[in-house]
């Protein structure tokens, strides 16, 4: 969970996620949530540098870049962490139960263009509502964008 700016003229809530990517991303005023749902922690864990360099609160852009970051990391995952119910008959509890392998990787150079499919397919709408020139839209579907980072690499806070 995040912070969420409060920007003037701005819908208070949004809602996208990606299903291939078990990803979900939910604001609601000024909080942020997101969530992989079938990665056990390890998206977030191979984002933990990019993680810890967000330091304030974040825009819709912003967010849905993390949410494509997340997505596109999972993605990655290899091999992937396995799971099943376990239903007790006699008292009707329920758990889950994650089979971790005993090494996971992710891919080793990070898939650009895929990387840019999944930006484009989350932002386009907003950056062409907004009129964004179309060279930005072309960095962008070409993942050579970023909205959360400047050039020295630190948040970029509004």
């Amino acid at each position: 969970m995040w912070p969420a700016t409060n920007v003037e003229d701005s819908d208070s809530f949004d809602f996208a996620n990606l299903l291939p990517a078990a990803s979900i991303l939910i604001r609601i005023d000024r909080v942020i949530a997101l969530a992989v749902l079938n990665d056990s922690g390890f998206a977030a864990q191979g984002l933990s540098d990019v993680l810890g360099k967000i330091t304030g609160p974040m825009t819709i852009l912003q967010s849905r870049e993390l949410l494509v970051r997340f997505c596109h990391c999972n993605l990655g995952i290899e091999p992937r962490p396995k799971y099943r119910s376990n239903i007790d008959l006699r008292t009707g509890d329920y758990n889950i139960e994650a089979i971790i392998p005993e090494e996971i990787a992710f891919f080793e150079h990070p898939r650009r263009e895929q990387f840019g499919q999944l930006m484009a397919f989350f932002v386009r709408d907003i950056l062409e509502g907004a009129g964004t020139e179309s060279r930005v839209l072309d960095y962008v579907r070409e993942g050579r964008y970023t909205f959360l980072f400047g050039e020295d690499g630190e948040f970029l806070a509004h």
